[in-house]
């Protein structure tokens, strides 16, 4: 034991963040005694009512240990070590989300589809003895604006594993998937090319990644400032579910937050959309901010 003491101590001393295993016939012998800080799997006899086989780890419930049947004509059970630790990807499903892709011509057919709307319809239809419905007014503009960008967007749906870097994108997909290909096929030149070309490939998506970030606080930007610090955090936020949905709640709300305002009855499309603004920031993705520009222009 002291040899074997003597040996452990001197591995972890030079690597002490190692996972150390020791494994074999520990007859009237027990390690903790002089490595207490070891924990042994082996719960199982292994030879008769005796339990001689043990199997000592740095880590407590590293292992699950299952007795299998006798190795030819040995008298000690075989064990089967099996780890519990399950990877992240096996713990939690990929989470599928869709998103919009933007077409390179979506900006020319939007501007061309709003110089050529009658955008009077919308606040005529809205209004009832020269008193306009501003709520109606707005809901209809919106949602034509909703109509108009999906009939010029298409919907493409992304998977995301959960042990998935924060850096990689389509690039190092391909790069990979090209790597594969050439181990496969087993050309040694081919192979080690892709491997360098993954490898730089790697170097620059983490560079745009870094930049990305960076990006977050190079204005006086609270919000994307505190954007930045979820992304670095890996912050996930938790939408729930409002407690209270009954209509007439919701508008006592809106009434309450809204009796300092003063109605107006004229405005013009540009200064609605200007004054939800602050309303619209709350769901527009880069999407809603392209067709916002787009119309100014």
């Amino acid at each position: 034991m002291k040899e074997l003491y003597v040996a452990i101590s001197k591995q972890q001393t030079v690597h002490p963040e190692a996972a150390f295993i020791v494994a074999g016939d520990f007859n009237h012998s027990n390690l903790k005694a002089v490595l207490p800080k070891f924990h042994q799997h082996v719960s199982c006899h292994t030879r008769g009512n005796k339990t001689l086989d043990h199997v000592y780890t740095n880590m407590a419930g590293a292992y699950v240990v299952t007795p299998l049947h006798h190795l030819v004509q040995l008298d000690h059970l075989s064990l089967f070590l099996t780890p519990k630790y399950a990877p992240l990807i096996n713990q939690v499903k990929p989470s599928v989300r869709t998103i919009k892709v933007w077409l390179a011509e979506a900006n020319f057919i939007l501007k061309e589809k709003f110089l050529h709307t009658d955008w009077s319809t919308f606040a005529s239809q809205t209004t009832s003895d020269t008193h306009t419905d501003i709520d109606c007014y707005t809901s209809s503009v919106l949602d034509y604006i909703n109509t108009t960008i999906d009939s010029v967007t298409t919907q493409k749906q992304i998977i995301t594993y959960p042990n998935q870097k924060p850096w990689m994108n389509k690039e190092v997909r391909l790069l990979l998937k090209a790597r594969t290909t050439s181990f496969r096929t087993g050309d040694v030149q081919a192979y080690s090319t892709s491997r360098a070309n993954l490898k730089r490939g790697i170097k620059e998506a983490k560079h745009c990644y870094k930049r990305k970030i960076e990006e977050h606080f190079s204005n006086s930007d609270p919000r994307r400032m505190w954007q930045g610090i979820q992304a670095m955090s890996d912050y996930k936020s938790f939408h729930s579910t409002p407690a209270a949905t009954d209509v007439l709640f919701l508008n006592e709300l809106n009434d309450f937050y809204a009796r300092y305002s003063v109605p107006c009855a004229s405005f013009s499309l540009i200064g609605k959309l200007e004054g939800v603004q602050f309303w619209i920031d709350s769901w527009q993705d880069r999407f809603q901010q392209q067709l916002l520009q787009a119309f100014r222009n």
